[in-house]
């Protein structure tokens, strides 16, 4: 796999900061990004930003599609950083999947993401391939999920015809499966403890979001979203007490965005859906400090899009409007909040 090694990711600094200092080196002082100009959106022109909380939540890092130059289609990713005031970054990663988010390690040092070749690890010191995918070997990897603990990375997929949910460990080596024979649509999502999975589970031609004991892998408990058509991203609050989860429609075709669903299953409530029926939420994350979510809203009205073109988003847990982080010429997908520093 090919490294990005034309430009320094880190930058010198205390061990705390080296990483949010690279990724997000033009985010010293406030203001808008220094990107290309983003599509108009009806909705956007009367959305005001929440306070941003800089000193209890980090920068975060997420892809941005690169459309190929034959067909316009979206065929891979750079990654790139963006601060809590939308300041966007340099590219960190030149190869990486376009509709995949990254993983940060516990300590806000490194983060796993999914390539052309695998899952790899970017670091202070280099990028190196943890889990290569060979064609005759494995297919279909889904995003990496670092576990609290730091001591693997969970991923789903299907690796020498056998299909369900793998880890691995940080420095590479051998996959060894959680659980087999399972197909999971995504990541999986740790829990803050490290001790269970969550995961979105097909079945049947339905999907159902399963609470996993990550050792044994045995299904805990198994939350049901009765009407509700379950996407492919669930993300864990930072206490534990619930999930996000996204939700593509209902039996009417109504009912589409992302969900917060407390850990025993009970009262889902709507956290935040597109203003029309044009556009999508998806691929939600939780700050670390549990009061905002960062999630994708991807456009479908421009012909040809697939719902491939959007932004970056982020609303707070109690409500109130979403604010764009990210104004992209393509979409800019997938964002993962970089844990604060011990």
């Amino acid at each position: 796999m090919a490294m990005d090694t034309q430009r320094p990711f880190l930058h010198a600094a205390t061990a705390a900061t080296l990483l949010a200092a690279a990724l997000l080196a033009s985010a010293c002082s406030p203001g808008r990004a220094v990107e290309s100009p983003g599509r108009p959106s009806g909705a956007q022109s009367s959305i005001t930003a929440p306070p941003s909380t800089p000193h209890r939540n980090g920068g975060l890092v997420f892809s941005r599609a690169v459309p190929s130059a034959t067909d316009g289609s979206p065929l891979h990713a750079v990654v790139r950083g963006v601060s809590v005031q939308g300041v966007v970054g340099p590219v960190v990663v030149r190869d990486a999947a376009y509709r995949a988010a990254p993983s940060w390690a516990p300590d806000g040092l490194s983060f796993a993401f999914l390539g052309a070749h695998g899952i790899s690890v970017r670091s202070e010191h280099d990028t190196r391939l943890i889990v290569a995918c060979h064609p005759q070997t494995c297919s279909g990897l889904g995003a990496p999920s670092w576990s609290p603990t730091a001591s693997s990375i969970a991923f789903s997929g299907q690796i020498d015809g056998d299909e369900g949910l793998f880890q691995v460990a940080p420095e590479g080596g051998e996959p060894t499966p959680i659980v087999s024979n399972l197909v999971v649509a995504g990541a999986p999502a740790w829990s803050p403890d490290g001790a269970q999975l969550a995961a979105i589970v097909a079945e049947g031609g339905t999907a159902s979001l399963q609470i996993l004991d990550a050792e044994s892998g045995h299904v805990q408990r198994t939350i049901e979203l009765p009407g509700l058509d379950l996407g492919e991203a669930v993300t864990w609050s930072p206490d534990g007490a619930s999930l996000a989860v996204e939700v593509t429609g209902s039996e009417q075709g109504e009912h589409q965005g992302i969900y917060l669903v407390a850990f025993d299953g009970t009262d889902p409530q709507l956290l935040t859906a597109c203003p029309d029926a044009d556009c999508v939420d998806l691929v939600p994350s939780f700050s670390p400090d549990g009061m905002s979510v960062v999630f994708t809203r991807g456009r479908c009205d421009e012909p040809g899009s697939d719902c491939f073109v959007g932004d970056v988003w982020v609303i707070r847990t109690d409500g109130g409007n979403a604010h764009a982080l990210t104004h992209g010429p393509g979409l800019d997908c997938c964002a993962a909040w970089r844990p604060l520093p011990s």
